[in-house]
């Protein structure tokens, strides 16, 4: 993933796209980083939408939300009480008539935002909840299948959890075009949405499969950053992503080669103690053994299985995939190097012990509401997300069913505190990890374009493995709270200026950040300093999968297949994938020492090269 916009609590819970990207299994395996070395995250990068295609930015953000969500002793709430706002993720504003149910064994209880997106829910009675569902008219929904929400709310009898913020994602139409190489339009192609989060949906299914009309164009919805893909049997096949603001997306099909009407299928079963499980969570990513060779799309597949637990996902690139199937609850399956075409896969969910615990802040008073991922460390750089879900507690406590026994890590991370990571190994038995959160470090700044030096009202300021988001004043200024201590990266952009990704080593420091004007036919562009590769972990290194032609990694002689081992002498096994992305990082025209390996078995030698500016 390139920017995980998509992982962070405001609050309490932060849900956006067409669910919450704070919960549930929403991306399996880890994604590629773009050129100029991009971290994984939940949000790729590739290129943008001409500025007028961008969706107007406000003029101003609106006031601040509390830093975090509180727990507040209220007698006059006897069964307990939650209170916060449905917001927009794009204007940060209060969404009116939203309706919000929550739900539990005994029924659902729907309640309704005011005019500013408050709302305020008193149960019917103490206990456990799930938040069944969010809609709002113009919005992306959360709806997950009945009874199988990832976000669970603990109503203790006297207490309130004030402070929670719900996000939505506006759902404009949207236009996708499909176009050949010499720009002409293509009708009848095949083109799908490839949409992240499928499970938090399923009670609101919006179409994701089109064909193209005599204009080559079909009409959709998606979260920002969907990835499109389209097909025609003679003319080939193609991708695109949905940036940010963007209201169109142009498929260009590449020429076909000459087995290019071959399309593969990988379907099968998942199943539980021999019995069909409706409404896993299938994912189909292109094998990571076989990277950076890259099979279909980059972000994979992901497919609902029916009343039968069956899944089929066909119009495959032949190739090899990794294929994997969740459910909360139950222990997650993962196969490896399945061949496309596959029709008869079984994947079998199996029971695991229970992971519980506490999260706290400094001096152990409990934090209500945070977010918990749970990964698996298949290998000290492959990590594999088993869990993502919400929590709202007034005394702090998660629970996590079905885990298989193994090495995990789990990351929590909570509106205002810096996130925390404990790494857990689970054996056959139920275990318990306790996670202490530290108050953020915060960050101010101003926003102003690099031409006039004229501050920029409404640009949007976002933590890049995604954490805090806000948006700048009328006079450019912006303010973050809850960034980790150890150093972070945020992603700055606005309507009609490239975007910019900066790595920040000294909170302490007001930032002074400069947009530099997209012009007006060549889209807008993402820059930032750093050597230029497309990097992935496997094994113990960092595989370089591409690099961008006159970057320091290629004028230093390195290639896709090269294995980064060590920066500046600390091995990237050791520093973790997003610690070794900052390492590389670092000032323009500053030199960074890598150990590189060809292919996994020569020995590593010591390259030193250039930190430039990459514009992608």
């Amino acid at each position: 993933m390139n920017r995980r916009n998509t992982l962070g609590i405001v609050a309490l819970l932060v849900i956006t796209a067409a669910a919450l990207v704070l919960f549930i299994v929403h991306d399996p395996e880890q994604r590629q980083p773009l050129p100029g070395v991009r971290p994984t995250s939940s949000a790729p990068i590739t290129a943008f939408a001409p500025p007028s295609q961008r969706l107007p930015e406000p003029p101003a953000p609106p006031r601040e939300q509390p830093t975090s969500a509180v727990r507040e002793e209220l007698p006059s709430a006897p069964q307990g009480e939650i209170e916060g706002r449905v917001l927009s993720n794009e204007t940060r504003r209060g969404i009116a008539v939203a309706d919000v149910t929550w739900a539990n064994e005994r029924g659902a209880h729907p309640v309704r935002t005011d005019g500013d997106g408050h709302f305020v829910f008193r149960p019917p009675h103490a206990g456990l909840f799930q938040l069944a569902s969010v809609k709002a008219d113009g919005y992306l929904p959360f709806g997950p299948e009945w009874g199988k929400s990832p976000v669970q709310v603990a109503f203790r009898p006297g207490q309130r959890v004030r402070g929670v913020v719900i996000e939505l994602t506006p759902s404009p139409d949207l236009t996708g075009r499909v176009v050949d190489a010499a720009g002409d339009p293509v009708q009848g192609a095949t083109a799908r949405v490839l949409t992240p989060r499928r499970d938090e949906a399923a009670l609101f299914p919006m179409r994701d499969h089109f064909t193209t009309d005599a204009r080559g164009a079909f009409i959709f919805h998606a979260e920002p950053f969907a990835m499109l893909e389209a097909f025609h049997p003679t003319r080939g096949s193609g991708r695109a992503r949905l940036e940010r603001g963007a209201r169109e997306v142009v498929i260009t099909l590449q020429a076909a080669p000459a087995d290019a009407g071959v399309r593969g299928v990988i379907a099968g079963r998942v199943v539980a103690q021999g019995r069909p499980v409706a409404g896993a969570l299938v994912h189909v990513g292109s094998s990571l053994r076989a990277y950076p060779q890259v099979f279909g799309s980059p972000d994979g597949y992901r497919e609902l299985t029916d009343v039968d637990g069956r899944f089929e996902i066909d119009e495959l690139m032949p190739g090899s995939y990794d294929v994997s199937a969740h459910l909360l609850g139950l222990a997650p399956v993962h196969r490896y190097d399945i061949h496309s075409p596959t029709r008869d896969l079984t994947l079998e969910l199996g029971a695991g012990p229970r992971l519980s615990g506490r999260v706290t802040e400094e001096g152990k008073a409990p934090v209500p509401a945070f977010e918990v991922a749970l990964w698996w460390r298949k290998a000290p750089l492959e990590r594999v997300q088993i869990v993502e879900a919400g929590f709202v507690d007034p005394d702090g406590r998660y629970l996590i069913e079905g885990v298989a026994p193994g090495a995990y890590e789990l990351s929590v991370s909570a509106r205002g505190y810096s996130p925390s990571m404990v790494r857990v190994t689970l054996g056959p038995g139920d275990g318990t990890a306790d996670v202490t959160l530290q108050r953020g470090v915060r960050t101010r700044g101003t926003v102003r374009s690099a031409d006039a030096r004229l501050p920029i009202s409404g640009a949007r300021v976002a933590d890049e493995q995604g954490g805090p988001t806000t948006l700048t004043d009328g006079a450019g200024v912006f303010a973050l709270e809850g960034l980790p201590a150890g150093g972070y990266s945020l992603q700055v952009s606005a309507s009609g200026f490239n975007t910019r990704v900066l790595t920040v080593t000294d909170s302490s420091a007001e930032l002074d950040v400069e947009l530099t004007r997209a012009p007006s036919d060549g889209g807008v562009k993402v820059e930032l300093y750093g050597i230029g590769a497309v990097l992935r972990g496997r094994g113990d290194a960092l595989v370089i999968g591409e690099v961008m032609p006159g970057a320091g990694a290629a004028s230093a002689g390195l290639g896709p297949g090269d294995e980064v081992v060590s920066v500046d002498g600390r091995a990237v096994a050791e520093l973790g994938f997003e610690a070794s992305i900052r390492a590389i990082r670092g000032p323009v025209e500053s030199v960074v020492t890598l150990e590189v390996r060809k292919s996994g078995s020569s020995p590593a030698r010591a390259v030193q090269v250039t930190r430039r500016k990459v514009v992608n």
